[in-house]
């Protein structure tokens, strides 16, 4: 076992590594013909994301933060975007359960939109980018997240489009059908979870108020909201 000196900064290294044997272990699963849900499920298969926010909050930590890791992130999400342009020409769309999407496109995904990340965090308060990302059209889908991540892949699974059905239509025209009604549901039922569910379940946090304390005003109002 190794332990830090203390003051020292923790290293990104170690999550790359844990990254780089996700992807490993996804090929592995793929060329032994392994079920693409599992692949596309397990948790074990799917910690690129998690290695690469690690990364990120590693290198944040640094002498040079954001400066640092700008330049990088510009080169690694223009290849990501390469990446995913490349896997929809040859699959006619990007495809779940091709093997672009099971084995590196994964990880893709983990870089690019880390890569976006930090971008967003670099950004300044009247950039584009900024102006874009606090569109209120976005907050709402950010308001319902946690019900999305919960009932997109039970919905995506409902609807998967069977081989042989819709045919003359473009693989790609039946991926962006698939992909809108995924969308259209997922909300439409997380819209109800968090107006049956999530939000008054919020509101007995109420109840277990230390009143001796005076609680914080932002959690105030987002709980009212």
């Amino acid at each position: 076992r190794f332990r830090r000196p203390p003051g020292s900064l923790p290293s990104p290294y170690p999550p790359s590594f844990r990254s780089v044997g996700r992807l490993r272990l996804r090929t592995i699963l793929f060329l032994n013909d392994a079920p693409w849900v599992s692949i596309y499920i397990m948790t074990i298969t799917r910690m690129d994301d998690l290695a690469v926010g690690a990364g990120i909050a590693c290198l944040l930590r640094g002498t040079n933060g954001l400066k640092s890791i700008l330049p990088v992130a510009r080169g690694v999400g223009g290849l990501c975007v390469i990446y995913v342009l490349t896997s929809m020409v040859m699959t006619g769309g990007f495809l779940l359960r091709s093997d672009w999407t099971l084995t590196v496109g994964f990880s893709v995904a983990s870089l690019g939109f880390g890569s976006v990340l930090v971008g967003v965090l670099s950004a300044r308060a009247e950039s584009l980018s900024t102006r874009v990302l606090s569109n209120s059209i976005l907050r709402i889908f950010g308001k319902y997240s946690y019900a999305l991540y919960v009932v997109h892949l039970p919905i995506v699974i409902l609807l998967m489009v069977p081989n042989g059905a819709h045919a003359g239509w473009p693989r790609t025209a039946v991926y962006f059908w698939h992909l809108g009604m995924t969308i259209g549901l997922s909300f439409v039922v997380a819209f109800i979870s968090w107006h049956v569910l999530e939000h008054p379940f919020q509101k007995l946090k109420r109840r277990f108020v230390d009143h001796r304390t005076t609680p914080d005003p932002r959690l105030e109002a987002a709980s009212a909201s």
